[in-house]
């Protein structure tokens, strides 16, 4: 899967915002100088507070928030966490949405916001092809996001939200404490780094192999 960052949008994206220019599309928050926006192409899923996920894609990101692309319209004020590739995990709230695309105001402590600042500066001085090569840091969705997750030798049931070469993102209602030890699939041993509302992050023992990194990827148990 090319998650290659672009500057320019799809005809599709500018048809539906062109009419509307992007500093009256974005709230004020995110429209100001202190937040400087940048136009990447990252693909990305977003779930909102119904459990219900869509893929999307950024028009433009900040620190402050990030304008996206998408066939589902939220409502203004609904929460959404978005899985944005080279980005990771953010979470926030809907303040503009119309014409298929909305944007979110990111709700992140000091530290992500610096962090994301670094993030941010980094992919908009890469080439695409530099991002696309490095696949420490890309993330994919699988086609078959179904997975079995095995913890204690107790097998079960989860999702697979994006996954790297080091890690994944996983969709479930399991309370796994952080350095739990997990298996994915069949052999796939993994640490959880880190929990969220309706899922955990995980990281592998062993990089997963370039010729097993793409979107056909599976974590299944048949």
């Amino acid at each position: 899967m090319n998650l290659a960052v672009k500057t320019e949008l799809d005809p599709a994206v500018s048809a539906r915002i062109s009419r509307f220019p992007v500093a009256t599309f974005l709230p004020a928050s995110l429209d100001s100088r202190r937040h400087r926006r940048v136009a990447l192409r990252l693909s990305g899923r977003c779930m909102f507070e119904d459990r219900t996920e869509y893929d999307c894609q950024t028009i433009n990101v900040s620190v402050g928030g990030a304008a996206l692309s998408c066939t589902e319209q939220p409502k203004v004020g609904t929460r959404v966490v978005v899985y944005l590739s080279f980005l990771g995990r953010l979470q926030g709230k809907v303040v503009r949405s119309l014409f298929g695309a909305f944007a979110i105001e990111f709700e992140v402590s000091d530290y992500k916001r610096r962090k994301l600042d670094e993030q941010i500066r980094w992919l908009e001085n890469k080439p695409a092809e530099d991002l696309v090569d490095g696949r420490r840091e890309e993330r994919i969705m699988p086609l078959k996001r179904d997975a079995t997750l095995t913890h204690e030798t107790a097998p079960y049931r989860v999702k697979i939200i994006d996954v790297s070469r080091s890690g994944a993102a996983i969709q479930t209602d399991l309370d796994l404490p952080v350095d739990a030890i997990v298996t994915l699939g069949e052999d796939v041993k993994a640490r959880v780094v880190r929990t969220f509302v309706g899922g955990i992050g995980v990281e592998f023992f062993r990089l997963l192999p370039f010729t097993r990194f793409d979107d056909t990827i599976t974590f299944d148990i048949d």
